[in-house]
């Protein structure tokens, strides 16, 4: 993800997966499944875990604090309230979960596709559907964005 001017402190964020279309500039670069795109070209992103090892949760809470304050998607001026285009995701719940998890999947800012337990695999019908309505989300995103009257740009940097 890429944007200017970035904060001087601030690195180039990688994410796992960045839902984007080339509007309103395409990707700087793009080779395969790896490009560089720019923020107001960015309409959602997942942070995707393959379980919830010990460090899931203060990962996924630190990365929805990002998607929140607009510093890796597009934001518009006026956000949608409790609405957040970053979602968390873990594949396989393997064991108990912390609290602060449990609370980032009640507010539906993550979710876990797979529960193992006692070597039996269940689906999270709930947190499947969850996954579903934010992907919708995040398309009515990009319409939002596609449609506006004043055309989102890529900040310049100042005239020499």
């Amino acid at each position: 993800m890429v944007d200017f001017p970035a904060p001087p402190d601030e690195n180039t964020k990688q994410l796992d997966t960045i839902i984007w279309a080339p509007y309103p500039a395409p990707a700087v670069f793009e080779v395969e499944d790896f490009a560089l795109i720019p923020k107001s070209s960015a309409c959602g992103a997942l942070e995707i875990k393959r379980s919830n090892y010990s460090n899931t949760d203060v990962e996924i809470l630190k990365f929805i604090t990002l998607v929140r304050t607009g510093a890796i998607v597009w934001m518009p001026e006026t956000p949608t309230p409790k609405k957040v285009p970053g979602l968390g995701v873990i594949c396989l719940l393997t064991y108990d979960i912390s609290k602060r998890l449990k609370k980032l999947i009640e507010a539906g800012e993550a979710v876990a596709i797979f529960d193992v337990r006692d070597g039996r695999v269940d689906v999270r019908n709930r947190d499947v559907l969850v996954l579903i309505n934010f992907l919708q989300f995040v398309v009515h995103r990009q319409r939002l964005q596609a449609n506006r009257d004043d055309c989102p740009t890529v900040a310049l940097p100042a005239a020499t």
